[in-house]
């Protein structure tokens, strides 16, 4: 694959599933903030309305291929942005299902302009819920984040866990840590 430099910084906000991750994105999108939404969940959702089979329950190779093309085919502003989930968290689906990574993966990382800074959402047993694309039990979920964390610190990316909160002092935390990163401030 041809990768190209994306100018933009995307602020990464990872963590498990169900873990308040997207609600802290969606409120910043409320607040007008350049937002990449999940591109798995994206994914999820357009193989359940095709009837498709790649999904990370049955089938994390292909689903993690079609993840990456979904991330790198998306158009980027030139203003910094925050993403939910990046390119690192596809390592770690893959790890966690002991797939071998591609170099693909980790070439994609190294062009894209991620902030070194990551905001990882915490297990929460309190408001951990599950949906139509998040299937993991509690405990795959703590797995999962042991080895995303894991996986950003190999990938040599400072993690920041936020705080258990309510959404709005979340979101101003994030925005706290970022300070700067944006032309409006």
């Amino acid at each position: 694959m041809n990768y190209r430099y994306k100018t933009g910084i995307q602020i990464i906000i990872t963590g498990a599933p169900s873990t308040g991750k997207t609600s802290i994105i969606n409120s910043l999108k409320g607040d007008n903030y350049t937002v990449l939404d999940e591109a798995a969940r994206e994914e999820i959702i357009a193989q359940q309305l095709s009837k498709g089979n790649a999904f990370p329950w049955n089938n994390v190779k292909q689903f993690s291929a079609l993840v990456l093309r979904r991330i790198l085919s998306k158009k980027l502003p030139q203003n910094s942005l925050f993403s939910d989930r990046g390119i690192p968290d596809i390592i770690a689906y893959l790890k966690m299902a002991n797939i071998p990574v591609d170099k693909e993966y980790y070439e994609a990382v190294k062009a894209t302009n991620y902030y070194k800074k990551v905001f990882l959402a915490p297990i929460w047993k309190e408001i951990f819920i599950n949906d139509d694309q998040r299937k993991e039990s509690l405990e795959e979920a703590v797995q999962l984040q042991e080895v995303l964390i894991e996986t950003y610190k190999d990938l040599n990316f400072e993690i920041l866990e936020i705080p258990k909160l309510g959404l709005i002092e979340r979101k101003l935390w994030v925005l706290e840590q970022c300070k700067g990163l944006f032309s409006s401030e």
